[in-house]
């Protein structure tokens, strides 16, 4: 029986990354859900548990995407859901709001927008290791 592809949720306000993000991942084989806001990504997350969560910060709101991870640790059932944060959030004026370390336990890693492919690629794998 083959082995279950690992299942990673994109959240992500801009469709043209979110689209961009969803091709690179399923080119490596991922299995891909997207989400536009917490919301959707909350309704994602009760419907089809990922592995991983690629999370942008701002989305409907300015710290939506912070607001999301805290809701992800307080949920038993979600809680070792790894994060990686691909935000541009410190490159703006919200930048102070963003602590410099990780705010949260389940955020493996904070990458700057915009990401660079490979290293995303390299983060998940290290994260994901053979459930790819």
């Amino acid at each position: 029986m083959a082995e279950k592809r690992a299942t990673i949720l994109v959240v992500e306000d801009d469709p043209d990354l979110s689209r961009a993000m969803q091709l690179l991942l399923e080119a490596e084989g991922y299995c891909v859900a997207c989400a536009e806001d917490g919301d959707q990504a909350l309704q994602a997350l009760q419907n089809d548990m990922p592995d991983l969560v690629l999370l942008d910060v701002m989305l409907t709101h300015v710290l939506e995407g912070i607001a999301l991870a805290r809701e992800m640790v307080a949920r038993p059932e979600w809680a070792s859901i790894p994060v990686i944060i691909v935000s541009s959030i410190k490159q703006s004026e919200y930048a102070e709001y963003v602590p410099d370390t990780g705010p949260l336990e389940n955020i493996i890693a904070f990458l700057p927008k915009p990401v660079d492919p490979q290293t995303l690629l390299q983060l998940i794998r290290e994260e994901l290791g053979s459930k790819g």
